[in-house]
């Protein structure tokens, strides 16, 4: 049997690498989605401005993530990579996550040019382990690729298929 101190460092371990996934994109394109709940997300404020400050589109899309509205992230994405995978598989994609984001906050932006940035979020998950009974909770730094388009910033997926 594990030792208490050995199970939870498992469980965080699990944890950050299903949350290494979180930013990736769709992986299966075959999966049916699962039923979003709709007045959830309908109620997430986000910025209706379109040229809203990278920090800002940056959070206000991991709200749609938290809220498991699809539609409303899917528009966050660069118009590249939109025009290579449907809404409807982005929303097979946010369906099939093994973690329920919790919580993100802005940490920090490096830029490489004025149009070309990783944005830094602290995200908070939690998940359930198979072998550890119960759910479980962890934060770690995500870094994200950020575009902007015409004015408009636009989160750039890492392409994990």
């Amino acid at each position: 049997m594990m030792n208490y101190k050995f199970r939870n460092a498992y469980a965080i371990a699990i944890v950050a690498v299903l949350l290494g996934g979180c930013a990736s994109t769709p992986a299966d394109k075959t999966a049916k989605p699962e039923a979003a709940d709709a007045s959830a997300a309908a109620g997430v404020a986000v910025s209706g401005d379109p040229k809203a400050p990278l920090e800002r589109r940056a959070t206000d899309r991991w709200k749609l993530l938290i809220a498991k509205d699809a539609a409303r992230a899917y528009t966050y994405l660069t118009p590249g990579y939109r025009a290579g995978t449907s809404a409807s598989e982005y929303a097979v994609w946010m369906g099939k996550r093994q973690v329920s984001w919790l919580s993100a906050a802005y940490s920090d932006r490096t830029c490489t040019s004025e149009d070309a940035c990783k944005v830094d979020l602290m995200v908070q998950v939690e998940t359930s382990i198979s072998t550890i009974p119960g759910k479980h909770q962890t934060s770690s730094l995500v870094t994200e690729d950020w575009l902007r388009i015409d004015g408009v910033w636009y989160f750039l997926p890492q392409d994990k298929r």
